[in-house]
């Protein structure tokens, strides 16, 4: 779903971009950048229980894995390493 961010009363909202008109300052997204938005939240967070497409995750995991020094303690790229050796 498309979405439209936007402030209401001081507090940003995310809104149905085809519910509604765009107004000055909204930041749009489209299905695709939502979609990777929200594919982002399931991976951060497995204990919702929603599981990333597998091939996207690991196209994310190898960009991230070069934004940390190898062997960074805490960071997801050393995780990711982690489960890797594992299997």
């Amino acid at each position: 779903m498309a979405i439209r961010l936007r402030r209401i009363d001081g507090r940003l909202v995310a809104l149905c971009a085809a519910k509604t008109w765009p107004e000055p300052g909204d930041k749009y997204l489209d299905d695709t950048e939502h979609y990777v938005l929200a594919e982002k939240f399931w991976r951060d967070y497995p204990e919702v229980g929603i599981v990333p497409d597998p091939e996207s995750t690991r196209r994310v995991d190898a960009a991230e894995c070069r934004q940390d020094p190898p062997g960074t303690p805490g960071t997801l790229s050393t995780e990711t390493a982690q489960r890797e050796e594992k299997r």
